[in-house]
């Protein structure tokens, strides 16, 4: 059963008949592109917490899981680079990890 206030909430980038946890096809493209990108910053945050005994793997999973969020969040009317978007997205997802 679907909760019609909760839909009512949902983010304006959502298009009718489009499930929340879609990416949008225009932003496909954005998460292909910015693999790389999200690896890199996985790899940079596990260099500096080894102690906390976590793979690298694991935050690459992380920083994938970001970086898909952020694809599906990511509205291009707002003014922001993806690539900003996406790194606060991206890091969010891994300091989660680390919880």
């Amino acid at each position: 059963m679907v909760d019609t206030q909760q839909a009512e909430h949902e983010p304006e980038l959502i298009e009718e008949g489009q499930s929340p946890e879609q990416v949008p096809p225009e932003n496909l493209g954005l998460v292909i592109a910015h693999i790389p990108f999200a690896r890199k910053l996985a790899l940079q945050f596990c260099k500096r917490r080894l102690h906390f005994g976590i793979e690298r793997e694991d935050f690459e999973s992380a920083a994938l899981l970001g970086l898909v969020d952020a694809a599906r969040r990511f509205d291009r009317r707002k003014g922001m680079s993806f690539k900003t978007f996406c790194y606060f997205r991206v890091r969010g997802t891994m300091f989660d990890l680390l919880r």
